[in-house]
């Protein structure tokens, strides 16, 4: 948008800085403050994640290939007495979803039950390793 650029007869649009003022005519101005692409991400992403009470933590939101730290994930509690499905392709992360979920819901002394057939969680409750490339990722996204 340049300086001064006519918008369809109806009054000029100047761009400046940070801000766009849109001229109806000589006394009416309205002034639109603009944010970048990344505030505008991260404002509508806690915006549709924000609630009352406490709250499980997925993970972040992801812009452009890279988490956003600001922008957690959460579901509720109060909405976690409903039945749940969670599907997927091979290696999308069903196994590790669900992981994350149970260990939450158990830190906030939430019983858990899990239908296993598969074995995928018969190591669960023993101590992990510290991986690097997850401790990593656990910074970019404010978890401890």
């Amino acid at each position: 948008m340049g300086r001064g650029k006519k918008m369809n007869n109806i009054g000029t649009l100047r761009e400046v800085k940070k801000c766009i003022i849109f001229a109806l005519n000589k006394k009416t101005i309205l002034i639109f403050i603009t944010m970048s692409k990344k505030d505008n991400f991260i404002q509508h992403i806690n915006e549709g994640y924000t609630s009352k009470g406490e709250s499980l933590i997925l993970g972040a939101a992801i812009l452009e290939g890279e988490p956003i730290g600001e922008t957690q994930v959460k579901i509720p509690l109060k909405t976690l007495n409903r039945h749940g499905l969670i599907a997927g392709a091979t290696g999308t992360g069903k196994t590790k979803t669900i992981q994350v979920l149970s260990e939450q819901l158990s830190s906030f002394g939430i019983p858990v039950l899990m239908m296993d057939i598969k074995g995928d969680f018969s190591g669960i409750a023993q101590p992990g390793e510290e991986k690097p490339f997850i401790t990593e990722r656990h910074a970019k996204i404010n978890i401890p």
